[in-house]
């Protein structure tokens, strides 16, 4: 994995926490198990950064993630 790789992902992951958080803020205080995301999507984001990985791809993932879980369907 290279730099942009290695720096796209804890981007990509955070904004997707960020989501998580403003979707359900009071259970990420009552219940911190509550808040996470999917293996699914986390797996899927990964297999992303592995190929050809360029800004344009971050911000189009980065884009899709901050809206909604990303799915197989859209890789």
């Amino acid at each position: 994995m290279g730099i942009l790789a290695g720096m796209g992902m804890p981007y990509l992951l955070a904004i997707a926490t960020i989501r998580e958080l403003n979707e359900r803020a009071h259970e990420a205080v009552t219940n911190i198990d509550a808040v996470k995301m999917s293996r699914e999507e986390v797996e899927l984001l990964y297999a992303e950064m592995a190929n050809d990985v360029t800004h344009e791809k971050i911000d189009r993932l980065a884009e899709t993630v901050r809206e909604r879980p990303y799915t197989a369907s859209e890789n």
